[in-house]
């Protein structure tokens, strides 16, 4: 009976910990100066939003919009400032979602990458990548 209660017990904690991953098309966006566009606010506002980083990312509309706590207000997702950990040929880097896709621009799975983040896991002049994704902590973010 112990036995029994201890394998059962740790079935559900390996469950517990396995972390959900994606996958999906991967593209890059920003200014000249591997930064947010000066001239656009994020979907995730400018209040407590790092626009001096170099690890941004935008989530695709229909996973931004899923995280919402307020329809007509993109603000409020949940997702805004989440670490995401973007794995492509055995390398990966971590990233900040400050920001949503363009309306029909990233399909489910699908983010915008910052230039800096694309050209950790490939060449930019390649463009279109297609890679996994998953939450993690920002602890690593930019590694």
């Amino acid at each position: 009976m112990r036995f029994n209660t201890l394998l059962k017990l740790s079935s559900f904690l390996s469950l517990a910990s396995v972390a959900y991953s994606y996958n999906g098309k991967m593209t890059f966006y920003g200014n000249a100066s591997d930064r947010p566009s000066i001239n656009a606010i994020p979907a995730c506002g400018i209040d407590g939003v790092d626009l001096n980083t170099n690890y941004f990312i935008a989530l695709n509309e229909e996973q931004y919009n899923d995280s919402l706590t307020n329809y007509y207000n993109p603000n409020t997702a949940t997702v805004c400032n989440r670490c995401v950990k973007v794995t492509y040929k055995n390398k990966w880097v971590v990233g900040r979602i400050i920001d949503k896709c363009p309306s029909g621009s990233c399909n489910y799975g699908g983010l915008d990458l910052s230039p800096t983040i694309f050209k950790t896991l490939e060449n930019l002049d390649t463009g279109v990548i297609y890679a996994d994704w998953e939450y993690t902590d920002c602890s690593n973010l930019g590694k």
